[in-house]
C-alpha cells in the first residue's frame, strides 16, 4: 500500500504543470460552469448599472472603500449587459486565482499535497458565494492580488509584493491587515525598508477602512450594547468564525448530511498524525490575520482566503498514518461538500427569486439553514441578559 502512495507521488512530481492546471479547470466546470445561466439576483441589479458618479459616491459615503469592485461592474456592462458575460468574469477570476493559490502552496509542500490543497478548497460550500455570486466578486479580486503579492514577495520583489496588497484592499476591505505579514517578515529577517514600507502601507489601508467605518451604523438591536460586550462579540466572532470552518454548521442539509461529515472527522484522525508546523509558520501568520475581520461580518461567506491558508496548514502537516482511512475520508469528505455546494448553488440561480416571496426570506435561502439567524439571536440575550446583570 504504502508503494503505492510513493509511486502515485512520483508520478504527480513528474506531472507537467498545465495537465494539473487543466483538472483544477475541469473541476471548477463541472461544480460551477451552469452558473454562467443563473441569471442576476439581489444586489447585482444594483452594481451592474452602477456608473461613475454614483461609484464616487459610494466610496465617500460608503461603509468599505473597495474602489476595483465597483469598477469591475462599470468595465464588464459599459457597452451591453449580460448575466452570462458577468458569470463567465468569475468563473475566469477564480480559475485564475487557483492557479495563484497553486503555484504559492508550492513553496510549501510537494505538489501532490498542493494539488490536493486546492481541490479540497474548489470543494468548499462557501467557495459558492464568491463564484456564484456576481455580488461577491470583490473576494475574487482580493484573492488575486493576495496571491500576486505572496508570489512575488518571494521571488524577492519587495514593492512590487506591497502595489499588490494595497490593490487586494481596494477590491475588498477584509485583507486590510495583510500589510502585517510583511512586516513581521521585515522583523524576522531584520529588514527596516520591509518594515517601514509596509508600515505605511498599513496606515494607510487602515486609515481609508476606518474612514468607511465611520459611515457604519450599528443596527437597532445592538445600539443600547456598552463597548465592552460589543468587544466581547467581536473576538467571539472571530473563534466562533474559525471554528465553523471546521465544523460547518451553515452548510447541513440533514441530519444525514452531517452524519456524513462526522463520520469523515472520525477516519481522518484514524488516518493522519500532525507533524511539526516549524516550516509554515508564515501561513499560521497569514491565516491568523485574515480571520480579524470576521469580527465585523462573521459569515463563512468571507474567509474564503482564510481557508485556503488552514488547509494549506492542515495538508502540508500532517503525515499519513492509515492509508485505507485516509481514502475513506475523502470520499466521505467530497461527498459531504460537494452534495453542499450543489445544494447552495440554487439559492443564487435567478429561478429561486421568481417565486413569490419577501426579499428577507429570500437572503435567509443564502445558507442552508437557520444557524445564523439563530446565532444572532440567542447572543443578543446573552449579552443583554449579561448587561442588566453586570
Amino acid at each position: 500500500m504504502f508503494k503505492a502512495a510513493k509511486k502515485i507521488t512520483k508520478n504527480f512530481q513528474n506531472l507537467k504543470d498545465t495537465w494539473i492546471v487543466i483538472l483544477f479547470i475541469t473541476v471548477i466546470s463541472i461544480l460551477y460552469g451552469d452558473s454562467l445561466f443563473y441569471g442576476y439576483i439581489t444586489d447585482d441589479f444594483g452594481l451592474i448599472t452602477t456608473n461613475i458618479p454614483e461609484i464616487l459616491s459610494k466610496l465617500y459615503h460608503g461603509e468599505q472603500f473597495r474602489p476595483l469592485w465597483y469598477f469591475s461592474y462599470y468595465l464588464t456592462n459599459y457597452f451591453f449587459q449580460s448575466s452570462i458575460f458577468d458569470h463567465l468574469i468569475n468563473l475566469l477570476l477564480y480559475c485564475f486565482a487557483v492557479v495563484l493559490a497553486y503555484k504559492f502552496a508550492l513553496n510549501y509542500t510537494s505538489k501532490l499535497r498542493s494539488v490536493i490543497v486546492i481541490l479540497f478548497w474548489i470543494i468548499l460550500p462557501w467557495t459558492v458565494f464568491p463564484v456564484v455570486w456576481i455580488s461577491q466578486r470583490n473576494d475574487l479580486i482580493m484573492y488575486i492580488f493576495v496571491l500576486l503579492s505572496l508570489n512575488t514577495f518571494l521571488k524577492g520583489n519587495i514593492f512590487r509584493a506591497g502595489f499588490f496588497a494595497l490593490l487586494s484592499f481596494l477590491g475588498k476591505v477584509t485583507s486590510m491587515f495583510f500589510p502585517i505579514f510583511f512586516i513581521y517578515r521585515g522583523i524576522k529577517e531584520k529588514k527596516i525598508h520591509l518594515i517601514v514600507t509596509n508600515s505605511l502601507l498599513f496606515f494607510c489601508v487602515f486609515f481609508l477602512a476606518l474612514f468607511g467605518f465611520l459611515n457604519h451604523v450599528d443596527p437597532a438591536y445592538s445600539q443600547n450594547i456598552n463597548i465592552f460586550f460589543k468587544a466581547s462579540k467581536y473576538l467571539f466572532h472571530i473563534i466562533e468564525s474559525s471554528i465553523t470552518q471546521f465544523i460547518p454548521m451553515p452548510f447541513y442539509i440533514n441530519k444525514y448530511h452531517f452524519a456524513i461529515y462526522a463520520i469523515s472527522l472520525i477516519f481522518a484522525f484514524k488516518a493522519l498524525k500532525l507533524t511539526s508546523l516549524k516550516n509554515i509558520r508564515d501561513i499560521i501568520v497569514l491565516a491568523l490575520l485574515f480571520a480579524l475581520p470576521t469580527a465585523i461580518c462573521p459569515q463563512l461567506r468571507v474567509v474564503g482566503m482564510e481557508s485556503f491558508f488552514i488547509l494549506l496548514i492542515i495538508v502540508s502537516s500532517v503525515k499519513v498514518a492509515n492509508e485505507k482511512y485516509l481514502a475513506v475520508f475523502i470520499t466521505l469528505f467530497t461527498l459531504f461538500n460537494v452534495l453542499a455546494v450543489f445544494e447552495i448553488k440554487r439559492n443564487f440561480n435567478e429561478e429561486s427569486y421568481t417565486k413569490k416571496s419577501s426579499y428577507s426570506s429570500v437572503k435567509s435561502r443564502y445558507y442552508l439553514n437557520d444557524y445564523y439567524k439563530n446565532k444572532q439571536a440567542v447572543l443578543l440575550k446573552i449579552m443583554r441578559l449579561a448587561q442588566k446583570t453586570f
